[in-house]
């Protein structure tokens, strides 16, 4: 799904297969690339190569490709590093956001396996504490976190957002960077309005600005997962099945979030 241009004209390649089609391309030999603001985050255009188009003829173009950095880690491995909402707690079909995403990476890439490493009951300062093990354990290419809901358990911290959200992430999303995985950092979730009450939901959006800057100055990848539930409209109340754990709606909320990042940013 990304553009690719030829002789002054340009189309969109296929989903899965990559071909692309692009018509009334005159004779000649010319320079066919890939438009590099249509590639999906992290993701680096690979060399222009030229192409000699004879008239009338039907030719594959050469391989342009994007190329991720990911060192020796495995590609079209994604580990979902959360709490017991990136475990998926409260959802019906037992799956949470991380096997809604892999079913939607897989019909868009052709490929993708998520690996759930969600911990019940963990906070930022937990999430710090394991985060090498489990990335040495999967190796992923591609690692989404999603951290915070449970720091406001922590009474001090209830007064003073972000606390030490940020400082606990920047530890996180640094760790991915050195073993060359590629980190999405994702905002914390509403929670319940009508459970966990309204201002609760004002401490998180405080601390979601914290996050949003820290992936600034990180040059990360921010994945506005609490903006994905406001944008729905309504009452967010509709995609819980407690205070904080989303039901299967709200999961499909999440992993539709991350999906839209992963795959056009």
């Amino acid at each position: 799904d990304v553009e690719v241009s030829i002789a002054g004209r340009t189309a969109r390649a296929e989903k899965l297969t990559g071909r692309v089609t692009i018509r009334g391309v005159p004779s000649g030999s010319y320079p066919i690339s890939v438009m590099p603001a249509t590639l999906p985050p992290y993701y680096t255009p690979g060399l222009t190569r030229t192409m000699s188009v004879p008239q009338g003829a039907a030719l594959p173009p050469p391989a342009l490709g994007g190329r991720l950095e990911i060192g020796v880690n495995n590609p079209n491995v994604y580990m979902a590093f959360g709490d017991s909402i990136t475990r998926g707690e409260g959802d019906s079909a037992g799956v949470g956001y991380p096997g809604r995403l892999e079913s939607k990476l897989r019909a868009h890439f052709g490929d993708g396996s998520v690996v759930n490493r969600g911990a019940d009951g963990t906070n930022s300062g937990e999430a710090a504490e394991r985060i090498l093990r489990n990335l040495r354990g999967s190796s992923p290419a591609i690692t989404l976190v999603m951290y915070g809901t449970n720091d406001w358990n922590e009474v001090p911290c209830q007064d003073a957002p972000p606390c030490d959200v940020v400082k606990n992430l920047r530890l996180v999303v640094e760790e991915v960077k050195a073993s060359h995985s590629l980190p999405f950092l994702a905002t914390i979730p509403p929670v319940n309005p009508v459970l966990a009450g309204a201002s609760r939901n004002d401490w998180v959006s405080a601390t979601n600005d914290a996050i949003k800057q820290l992936g600034r100055e990180e040059g990360v990848f921010v994945v506005d997962i609490f903006d994905a539930f406001r944008r729905q409209g309504g009452d967010v109340s509709r995609f819980f099945f407690d205070h904080v754990h989303p039901n299967a709606s709200g999961y499909e909320v999440i992993a539709e979030g991350f999906f839209q990042a992963i795959a056009f940013g």
